[in-house]
């Protein structure tokens, strides 16, 4: 292994930056001249170990990059001198395991570990970081996590677990003050959770969570009650998940809920008994297996707030337009099994009572406002509403700005996410 050696004479420098270096091995001293520098950059190398107490002499140091290098192990005491650090990035590298109590520093805000192999944490290898941020242990291997590792972060963190293997989340949280104006997001897409149970998010509500993002795990059932002390949560995503069938009152307590995303489930008609929150603004159903809404009490009776409702993907060849609430003021309803007289019915009803209807993408075949339909006795069908292609149009050009709200929910990748884009944008035409 080779030692770097290049810092000795650069060392009078407040922003360090080294690339393509040759070198294996931060030896010990490495830095002890660097009394002033307060962001080292050794991203982007050939590293493959650092010795404890190779930062010795940085106590100005405020930001530390170690990312895309080749490291498998964090020596104990590697950090310990770093009482200054708010910044820690160590992303992309081969990290199994933390030392225990190795971060010592009360300052650090974020934290990115991100696309390493760390496959357990352990409850005293975070327990420092009391004023965290941001906290981001995605695309790991964890498939445990100690109920305590988290136990020290407070609200306003936002939590980011995505793409490991956990099935368990139930973690113990210190905090005993909630803060009413301070939120976290907490997400855990593309993991392993196929039950929520009752304990099973632990004492995540003292964290004042926004958002919860349950995307892409294998969920099955969730108890009633599992939200029961998750008041505050606004953004839910339960989408990419094996539901059929829910508990009408699993949603119950979720009294501050706006976004609800079930979509890519199974979910059929029995969902439509579900009691919601009149603080809904979208409602994704998409890609379910839906065939009816004959029934859906909260769309036509209950929904008090102008809503988007999504029911695009499934199975529909009925729905009476005549009963739905004048809440819902927009309805996505492509690629469903629609008749073409059928459809164009629906969207006349609806659009009657002033409650839009998003126009499909494919007007090479027999279709109203570009939703594909069957049309009676093979006769060509074709119907579009001009003011549907203007607002389509004006949509896609400002979704851009909509795109930090979407963010703040879920991955970029989550196709559901893409939808919402797509549907928030029409808004900021047709309202």
């Amino acid at each position: 292994m080779n030692e770097l050696s290049l810092v000795k004479v650069v060392c009078d420098q407040k922003y360090l930056v080294f690339r393509n270096v040759n070198d294996t091995v931060l030896p010990v001293g490495t830095f002890r001249m660097c009394l002033k520098t307060n962001i080292l950059d050794l991203s982007n190398n050939k590293l493959e170990a650092i010795r404890a107490g190779a930062f010795l002499g940085l106590t100005s140091l405020t930001e530390l990059y170690l990312s895309n290098n080749r490291i498998e192990e964090i020596e104990p005491g590697t950090f310990h001198t770093l009482s200054k650090l708010q910044t820690f990035t160590m992303t992309g590298n081969s990290i199994k395991t933390l030392p225990e109590y190795e971060f010592t520093s009360p300052k650090i805000k974020y934290f990115n570990l991100n696309n390493n192999n760390l496959d357990y944490l352990p409850s005293t290898a975070l327990v420092n970081l009391k004023y965290i941020t941001l906290l981001d242990l995605s695309m790991n291997g964890l498939a445990e996590m100690d109920p305590a590792s988290l136990i020290n972060v407070q609200p306003g963190a936002t939590i980011i677990l995505n793409n490991n293997k956990l099935s368990n989340i139930s973690f113990r949280v210190n905090t005993t003050v909630i803060k009413p104006k301070v939120f976290s997001i907490l997400k855990l897409s593309g993991n392993l959770i196929a039950t929520l149970m009752r304990a099973s998010l632990g004492q995540l509500y003292k964290l004042n969570l926004i958002t919860l993002d349950l995307s892409f795990n294998q969920i099955n059932f969730i108890q009633s009650g599992v939200f029961r002390d998750f008041g505050s949560i606004a953004n839910l995503f339960i989408s990419h998940n094996e539901l059929d069938h829910l508990n009408e009152n699993v949603f119950r307590d979720l009294k501050k809920l706006k976004l609800l995303d079930l979509s890519y489930n199974r979910i059929t008609t029995q969902v439509f008994d579900l009691v919601l929150s009149d603080t809904i603004k979208y409602l994704n159903y998409s890609n379910n297996n839906i065939e009816t809404l004959v029934d859906f009490k909260w769309v036509y009776h209950t929904a008090k707030k102008d809503i988007d409702l999504d029911v695009s993907a499934n199975k529909l060849d009925y729905l009476d337009a005549n009963r739905f609430s004048s809440k819902v003021r927009r309805v996505s309803l492509a690629h469903n099994n629609w008749k073409c007289s059928v459809l164009y019915n629906i969207i006349q009803i609806l659009e009657s009572r002033h409650i839009a209807v998003y126009e499909g993408d494919n007007y090479m075949v027999d279709n109203v406002n570009g939703i594909p339909c069957r049309s009676n006795h093979g006769k060509k069908f074709s119907y579009t509403n001009s003011r549907h292609e203007k607002a389509r149009m004006t949509a896609l050009n400002n979704a851009s700005e909509i795109d930090d709200l979407i963010s703040n929910g879920s991955g970029a990748n989550n196709l559901s996410n893409i939808l919402l884009v797509y549907i928030i944008a029409i808004i900021i035409v047709l309202v």
